[in-house]
């Protein structure tokens, strides 16, 4: 029981940690024309989605709060997709 809770929070600092390294990196990448930093950020987006599955298959969840974790994955996930669109729409303070 203690090593199942261990790997659970495991994941889910892994899946919060790639969530906020994705979200900055394809912001960043988006923003400023870095392809290369896009495409790095789009695989640490896949991991941050992966962990978010591997903790839907845990005994210590109800469906509720799977439910709640595979939204927030998803959304942790086109978040940094929707804010680049919406700073693209403003003019440059240039």
């Amino acid at each position: 029981m203690a090593q199942e809770v261990f790997y659970f929070l495991l994941l889910s600092f892994f899946m919060v940690l790639f969530a906020g390294a994705y979200g900055v990196g394809y912001t960043l990448g988006s923003i400023k024309g870095l392809p290369g930093v896009k495409f790095l950020s789009l695989l640490l987006g896949g991991l941050e989605v992966f962990c978010a599955i591997l903790l839907l298959f845990s005994n210590l969840l109800s469906i509720p709060w799977k439910a709640l974790i595979l939204t927030c994955g998803f959304i942790y996930f086109f978040l940094p997709m929707w804010w680049v669109r919406f700073i693209k729409k403003f003019p440059s303070a240039d």
